[in-house]
């Protein structure tokens, strides 16, 4: 008896044939078995009668929830909860990064201070300096003051050397200048001495209680420390008479030490405190309405128009008292009164308390780094020097980010305007939103249409025949397939956008150790090494083992770029060796294909150019940076090029052509030793390469923001040989196969069940190498591989290194191989962890760069602050996943872009996209 269908699903079941039969990432299994759903044929009994066990309907069930689909809608799902979840702490503590930078922190295990959810750029003296002179350029002034206390002196002298460290600081010889500030107010002068400043490191000499003055002309600077440790009459009267006209870019306050040493309880000592804090907010609040009412009485007609330059008003900072060493301090003669970090704790909790919504910021961040450096202090109240130099670092950043924007120092910066190209861009992306959900409707009103046709004429009426729109429809579904890929696509590259462009997300600073390095590269490698099988086709040189190597150097170099150990000479010396093995596989495996298929045709061309590029050009167009910024994806797609000119320039060579003449592999090796003296000319010729590569319509695919051509030819000359050295190499394994030196048969024996034991053994006799040979092989590959890494680790200079490298490359990547193939047990196994991550290699060193690295992989993203396991865990989740789709949404949407059956099609959508990128090459100056 036949199933019973109803017309509901008769009509879903039609209508889902349709879809399938179109839609590329559907399994050939699961089709089958929809068709035979649609035709009505009867169950298989034996089938039904199958009962299962346990452990086969748990490992069932397992595979039906924990999937890669499942993964990558979980990691959808997350994206917009971290959407949400940073949204509410920017709504809540503002997007304004200074406060993460004067507020949180905390202090790694190398003594570097981390500021939390911000990065801190490093100030070097050149920086520094760089820094004033940009603000001078603009006729601006620096203008620093420093008010309070012995500690407050400390950060004032400590600023000073950080951009002028030949100064010393000497209280006795130190001479006055004869000229005298004079600032009036109630008909009251005021005399404010200026000293002449040597700056010394010394802080045994905190004892004076002395103002100082110190200017630098050259960098149009000056900065004040005013001895006031507490908020008196005499304090507001100074405040009044000398900022009101000329206000600092910089106002560091601190001060409680003398209110604890007052001769009163600590009750009536913080409750003057508070008294007086409140009156000096109370000044600050009343310049600030004096200012705005000025301000509503100038000529200028919306107070919203003014641009401040560099004259805005000045941030102004209250320092909290840092931790003692109570050890030092209680044992320490120097001081006659003692307090205790209670006491300190208590006037800090009251400082924030009134601070809190007043012009007077409050500085946090050294209260946390003295606690944690305490022990630094010489006489343990003093502030220690290493606490001093991350206080100095703090203001630095705070003041010079936003001016500098250098690329690792998201503190206190803003965000990168958005350019008119990114603005069409993502006006496109928008349009695309609104013509995928235009599509689905039109979809779901069809399915409605068919579904009232059903009921009108009966289920017994095929859908072919009572809808004469079923091509229409099938031609709609086609066209939603490929908006609905586009719309993903686009929702991505928001999402990259708001990871490394806007201010949304966190950042924080790489630092690195060996043991950040190393850690998780081992765990990753042990969790490889044990998800390994026994391979279905054990070849020599098999996909499997190549996708391997490509996927443990690709986890190599991304815990390389996370952990920030460029300055390892090993490490990097380890990563030039692993992209040159990178483009030895690139160079293997388009020779194979080529060989094998003797496909030259210019769609297969257009296929590998669209994989390679659409990704990193869309980022290009969206983060709005050169097409150099992903230097391995030019240069990866540069040897592409080479390679298929090779093999197409007559005479064509492959495998069907060599087995009528042997010469054609003659031939082939000829082809290969002109493209290497092509290349070894223009390695040894600058002024030709410049000569190329600067050539007006392909300029802008080699050069840099700065527009030279300095990275290419860095990045290209260390691997010019690389692609080359893996062309031959195939041809090496081609012709050894020919003379049957190389035979797949002893590995795959399953292949061959009819042949006879007589058969097998003779052929393994003929074929396969004795095993002494074999460890003769093995030993002379291991020796190759123990003399690079010696190599490695003997080299002490980059610039030295780096010349040996393209030509020392190919060692150990042959060495590899010959004792990955030549041992059975090796050559049959495989991690396929590694080789999964091989497959979409390309999409994760790009992604890298914003989604899991940040700032241009100078930072690493925080999605969850303060929990940097557990952000590194969802991090990596979330990239892995985001990184599979969007290879597979690559190779979806090439699909349509450059189909393989119609050439004249591809090259119609190669020419429409040059003329859309002519306009942008037009604006930017390359033609």
């Amino acid at each position: 008896m036949k199933p019973s269908f109803s017309k509901e699903n008769l009509i879903e079941l039609e209508t889902q044939a349709i879809e399938d039969n179109n839609e590329n990432f559907i399994q050939e299994n699961e089709y089958s078995e929809l068709q035979i759903s649609t035709r009505l044929i009867k169950p298989d009994k034996s089938k039904i009668s199958y009962q299962p066990s346990e452990n086969e309907l748990f490992a069932h069930n397992i595979k039906k929830y924990l999937n890669l689909k499942t993964s990558k809608s979980i990691s959808i799902f997350l994206i917009f909860i971290f959407f949400l979840y940073h949204g509410y702490l920017n709504s809540f503590y503002g997007r304004n990064s200074c406060n993460l930078l004067l507020e949180q922190g905390y202090l790694r295990a190398d003594d570097v201070w981390q500021p939390s959810g911000c990065m801190m750029h490093n100030y070097s003296i050149e920086d520094t300096n760089i820094c004033f002179k940009y603000v001078k350029y603009f006729n601006g002034k620096n203008r620093f003051t420093f008010i309070g206390d012995a500690r407050i002196r400390q950060v004032f002298k400590s600023f000073i050397g950080q951009f002028d460290p030949f100064f010393r600081f000497n209280d006795k010889n130190s001479k006055k200048i004869e000229k005298i500030n004079k600032r009036k107010n109630n008909n009251q002068t005021k005399k404010l001495e200026k000293y002449e400043i040597e700056y010394s490191t010394d802080l045994n000499s905190e004892c004076d209680e002395q103002n100082y003055f110190y200017s630098n002309s050259e960098l149009n600077l000056e900065i004040s420390f005013i001895w006031n440790p507490v908020i008196d009459e005499q304090f507001i009267n100074f405040i009044k008479n000398h900022f009101y006209k000329e206000r600092p870019n910089l106002m560091i306050i601190g001060m409680a030490s003398h209110y604890i040493n007052l001769n009163m309880t600590i009750k009536e000592s913080i409750n003057l405190f508070k008294q007086n804090l409140t009156s000096l907010i109370n000044l600050f609040k009343s310049y600030d309405n004096n200012w705005r009412n000025k301000l509503k009485h100038s000529p200028i007609e919306s107070i919203d128009d003014i641009s401040w330059s560099w004259s805005e008003p000045s941030p102004i900072y209250w320092m909290l008292q840092d931790k003692l060493d109570e050890y030092k301090y209680y044992f320490n003669k120097t001081y006659n009164s003692q307090f205790t970090n209670d006491e300190i704790d208590e006037f800090n909790r009251v400082s924030k308390a009134i601070l809190y919504n007043s012009p007077i910021n409050t500085w946090s961040s050294s209260r946390l780094v003295s606690k944690n450096m305490y022990q630094d202090s010489i006489d343990g109240y003093l502030i220690g020097r290493k606490a001093l130099k991350i206080d100095t670092q703090i203001l630095l950043n705070l003041y010079c980010n936003s001016k500098m924007n250098y690329i690792d120092a998201s503190c206190c910066s803003q965000p990168e305007n958005i350019t008119i190209l990114q603005k069409i861009i993502f006006s496109v992306f928008i349009i695309i939103f609104f013509t995928t959900l235009l599509l689905y409707l039109c979809r779901f009103f069809f399915i409605r249409y068919l579904n009232h046709r059903i009921n009108m004429f009966g289920p017994e009426i095929s859908l072919t025949t009572s809808c004469k729109n079923a091509t229409l429809y099938n031609s709609t579904h086609s066209l939603f397939s490929l908006f609905k890929a586009l719309s993903k696509f686009a929702f991505y590259m928001f999402y990259f956008f708001a990871c490394d462009r806007a201010n949304y997300f966190m950042k924080e600073n790489k630092h690195f150790s060996i043991i950040t390095f190393l850690t998780p590269l081992i765990y990753v490698s042990i969790v490889g090494i044990f998800f390994q099988d026994k391979l279905p086709l054990a070849k020599v040189m098999n996909r499997y083992q190549t996708d391997e190597l490509k996927g443990f150097m690709q986890i190599f170099i991304l815990f390389y770029r996370l952990s920030g150990a460029e300055k390892n000479i090993f490490l990097y010396l380890t990563i030039r060796l692993f992209t040159g093995a990178y483009l030895f596989l690139s160079g293997y495996g388009h020779f194979m294909y080529f060989w094998n298929t003797s496909n030259f045709g210019i769609t297969r061309f257009f296929e590998i150019l669209f994989r390679l590029n659409f990704l990193p050009i869309m980022l290009c167009f969206t983060m709005n940076r050169m097409y150099q910024f992903y230097e391995f994806v030019p240069l990866i797609t540069f040897w592409f090029v080479c390679i298929y000119l090779a093999m197409v320039m007559y005479p064509r060579v492959s495998e069907n052509t060599a087995k009528e003449n042997s010469n054609h592999y003659f031939y082939m090796l000829i082809k290969l030793v002109l493209l290497a003296g092509i290349v070894t000319f223009l390695n040894f010729s600058n002024n030709l390469f410049e000569k190329i590569f600067m050539a007006r319509p392909w300029k802008f695919l080699f050069v840099n923001s700065e527009q030279v051509l300095n990275d290419w030819h860095k990045i290209w000359s260390t691997n010019c040989y690389s692609t080359i050295f893996g062309m031959i190499f195939a041809l090496a394994c081609c012709f050894l196969r020919k003379l049957n030196l190389i035979d797949d048969y002893e590995n795959n024996l399953d292949l061959h069940e009819n042949d006879n034991l007589e058969f097998r053994e003779k052929r393994r006799d003929k074929f396969a190498l004795s095993l002494k040979k074999k460890i003769i092989l093995v030993l002379i590959s291991l020796i190759g591989l123990f003399s690079s890494i010696f190599f490695v680790f003997s080299c002490k200079s980059k610039k030295e290194c780096d010349i040996y490298i393209p030509y020392l490359m190919i060692v150990p990547v042959v060495s590899y191989f010959i004792v990955r193939n030549t041992l059975q047990i090796l050559r049959e196994k495989c991690s396929f962890i590694f080789s999964w991550i091989g497959k979409i290699s390309l999409e994760l060193y790009v992604c890298s760069y914003h989604i899991w690295l940040a700032a241009d992989s100078s930072g690493i993203l925080v999605l969850l602050p303060d929990y940097t396991v557990l952000n590194s865990i969802i991090s990596i989740f979330m990239f892995l996943c985001i990184s599979h789709e969007l290879n597979k949404l690559t190779r979806h949407i090439g699909e349509y872009v450059f189909p393989n059956s119609n050439w004249k099609v591809c090259l119609k959508n190669f020419i429409i996209f040059c003329f859309l990128l002519l306009p942008i090459a037009i604006i930017n100056g390359y033609f």
